[in-house]
C-alpha cells in the first residue's frame, strides 16, 4: 500500500509541476468572447428571395443582407467606389459607357464571384421569359426593351439574338462592360437594388424553379447568409466567413421573428425578446419619453389604385368622388398617428427635384388634405355611378392597412353613402391580387426603388408591370419617355411635374399620405442603417453591445 502511495504522490507533483510550468510559460487563453445576436421582426414571410424576380419590401430587405451588387450604400446614403463587389470603375464622357473592375471576392461555397454572374443575372431578369416585375429597370442599357419586350413564347433563337445585342457584357472574369441607350442620372443609385445583384448560373440552373426557395438552394455573396428558414415563423442569419468585407461584420447572427400584428411585436419588445421594433402611433410617445424611439424618413408614399377595367371606376368623376371623400389629415393624424403627412402628391418630399429641393416643392399641393363630401358627391352622381354597386378594397391582412382599410370604409360610407367591403388577405395574396389586377380599388404603398421622382412615376406608364389598375394615356407616356432622354436637368423636371399633373387630373392612383416611421431600440443596439430609398434594412454596419 506504502509504494502505491509514494508512486501516486509522485505522479501528482509531476502533474502540477508540468501544470505550473505550463502555465508559467504560456499566457492563459482569452475567454471566448459571447456570440452576438440582434433579434429582429420582419414581418412577414418572404415571398420570393429569387433576386430577378423578387419585388417585395420584405424580400429585399433579406436579399440586401445576404447578396450584395457593385455598390452598396453607406450609412451617410453615399455610393462610393469600393463599397460593393466593383473595386473601381469608370465612365465615359457621354456618360453611356461604364467599366466596372470587380474585387476579390467569393461566393459562400468558395467559387469566385464573376462578371459573367453579373452578366448572366441581369440579362436573366430582362430574358422574358423570367417574368421579371423590375426588369424596366434595366431599360436604360442599350438593348434591354427590346429583349424583355419579346414574347416568352417566341423561338428561342430569337430570344437569344436580343440578348446578344444587351449592353452588358463580361470582359473578363473581373471587368463588366454595361453601354446605355441614353445618359442615366440615377445608373449608380439603381446598382444598389436587389434586382442588380449577380446570380450563378451553375446554381440556378441545378435547382431550376426551386431555387432560392431554402437556405441550401441559393449562395450568398453579401455580409450574412441564411443558417435556418422556418416558414412563416422565424429566419436565423449568420456571419458570411467568406464575404469580402467579413472583418468589417460585427453581428454573428441575426434572428427575425415573423410577426404581423405591430402591437404583440412591441410587447415582445417589452418582454426583451425583440432588441428593435417599428412603433404603431400610438406607443410613439411612450418610447420617445424612454429616449429609445429612433424616427426614419421614408420615400414612399401609400396611395388608393383603381382598377380603371372595372365599371366602378371607368368614369374618372367616380374615382375623384371616392379621392375627395377620403380626409388625408385625418388619417394621418387619427388613424396612423406616427409623424405620417397628408399626401398631397404622389412622389413624397425625400425625393429631390430641381436644385436638389423636395421635387414637391415644384410640384405644389394637387390633392386636399381634408374631405368635401358635398363636392365628392356631386362627382359620383355625375359619374352615372348606380346606387348600390358592390365595391371592394384590397388590402393586406397586416395590422396598419387592416385599421387604414376600416377607416376609408367609414369615410366613404359617411362622406359619399356608399357600402365598400374590405377583403384583407395574407400578404403573398395581396401582392398576386392586385398584379392580376383583381380588384376595385386596393390599398398601395410604393417605396423609391432610387433617388429620383421617376420611380414613382413610371408606375403609370401603359403595360407598366405595376400599373395593375390598366392606366393608358398616349400624352403621359410621351412625357415619361421624353423626361427619361432629356439631359436638361430644368427641362427634365418640368416634363416630371407635367406627369405628377396628369396622375391628379385622370386619377388612376390617389395619394393618401406620406409615411414617417419610428422605431425603437434597445440600448446598446447600434448602427442599423435603414435607407429612406431602395431595399432599406442594411445589417451590415449593427452592432449590440
Amino acid at each position: 500500500m506504502k509504494s502505491v502511495a509514494r508512486v501516486l504522490a509522485v505522479l501528482l507533483v509531476a502533474v502540477l509541476a508540468v501544470s505550473c510550468l505550463s502555465g508559467c510559460g504560456q499566457k492563459a487563453s482569452a475567454p471566448e468572447r459571447p456570440v452576438r445576436v440582434l433579434r429582429l421582426n420582419l414581418g412577414e414571410e418572404p415571398p420570393d428571395l429569387d433576386p430577378g424576380t423578387s419585388h417585395d419590401s420584405v424580400s429585399l430587405q433579406v436579399l440586401n443582407n445576404v447578396l450584395e451588387g457593385l455598390v452598396r450604400v453607406g450609412p451617410g446614403e453615399k455610393i462610393e467606389k469600393g463599397s460593393g463587389l466593383a473595386a473601381d470603375w469608370s465612365a465615359s464622357s457621354d456618360g453611356l459607357r461604364y467599366v466596372f473592375t470587380l474585387r476579390e471576392a467569393k461566393w459562400s461555397d468558395g467559387v469566385p464571384v464573376r462578371a459573367q454572374d453579373f452578366e448572366y443575372a441581369w440579362k436573366r431578369v430582362l430574358d422574358p421569359r423570367t417574368g421579371s416585375s423590375y426588369a424596366y429597370l434595366m431599360y436604360g442599357i442599350k438593348g434591354a426593351k427590346a429583349l424583355n419586350s419579346v414574347d416568352p413564347k417566341a423561338p428561342a433563337s430569337e430570344i437569344e439574338a436580343k440578348m446578344a445585342a444587351v449592353g452588358v457584357r463580361a470582359v473578363d472574369d473581373r471587368t463588366l462592360e454595361v453601354v446605355l441607350e441614353r445618359p442615366v442620372p440615377y445608373f449608380l443609385s439603381l446598382l444598389a437594388f436587389p434586382t442588380f445583384f449577380p446570380v450563378r448560373r451553375d446554381v440556378v440552373e441545378k435547382h431550376g424553379d426551386a431555387f432560392a426557395s431554402e437556405p441550401d438552394r441559393m449562395v450568398y455573396c453579401g455580409p450574412f447568409v441564411i443558417r435556418e428558414w422556418q416558414h412563416e415563423a422565424k429566419m436565423v442569419l449568420e456571419r458570411n466567413p467568406s464575404y469580402w468585407d467579413a472583418g468589417g461584420v460585427a453581428l454573428d447572427r441575426v434572428e427575425f421573428a415573423m410577426v404581423k400584428d405591430q402591437n404583440a411585436a412591441v410587447n415582445m419588445f417589452d418582454a426583451g425578446e425583440l432588441d428593435a421594433v417599428m412603433v404603431p402611433g400610438e406607443f410613439l410617445e411612450k418610447y420617445r419619453e424612454q429616449g429609445l424611439l429612433k424616427p426614419v424618413p421614408v420615400a414612399g408614399s401609400w396611395y388608393l389604385m383603381y382598377n380603371l377595367k372595372k365599371p366602378a371606376f371607368r368614369s374618372v368623376d367616380a374615382r375623384l368622388a371616392f379621392s375627395l371623400a377620403v380626409d388625408r389629415r385625418q388619417l394621418a393624424d387619427a388613424v396612423l398617428k406616427n409623424g405620417s403627412l397628408p399626401a398631397a402628391s404622389l412622389v413624397p418630399p425625400a425625393v429631390p427635384g430641381p436644385g436638389g429641393r423636395p421635387f414637391t416643392e415644384a410640384v405644389g399641393k394637387l390633392f386636399p388634405e381634408s374631405a368635401d363630401p358635398a363636392a365628392a358627391r356631386e362627382a359620383l352622381a355625375r359619374s352615372g355611378f348606380p346606387a348600390g354597386r358592390k365595391v371592394v378594397l384590397l388590402a393586406s391582412d397586416t395590422a396598419l392597412q387592416k385599421k387604414v382599410a376600416a377607416a376609408l370604409q367609414e369615410m366613404w360610407r359617411k362622406n359619399l353613402g356608399v357600402e365598400v367591403e374590405v377583403q384583407s388577405v395574407a400578404f403573398k395574396v395581396w401582392i398576386d391580387r392586385m398584379k392580376k389586377g383583381d380588384f376595385d380599388l386596393c390599398l398601395c404603398g410604393w417605396g423609391a426603388d432610387y433617388n429620383d421622382p421617376m420611380t414613382f412615376l413610371d408606375l403609370w406608364v401603359t403595360g407598366a408591370p405595376y400599373n395593375s389598375g390598366g392606366y393608358s394615356n398616349p400624352e403621359y407616356d410621351r412625357l415619361v419617355e421624353e423626361a427619361s432622354a432629356c439631359l436638361d436637368e430644368a427641362k427634365r423636371f418640368g416634363l416630371l411635374v407635367e406627369c405628377e399633373k396628369l396622375i391628379a387630373r385622370d386619377l388612376p392612383a390617389a395619394p393618401l399620405w406620406w409615411p414617417v416611421r419610428g422605431f425603437a431600440e434597445k440600448p446598446g443596439v447600434e448602427g442599423i442603417v435603414r435607407h429612406p430609398v431602395g431595399a432599406d434594412l442594411d445589417l451590415k454596419w449593427a452592432k449590440v453591445k
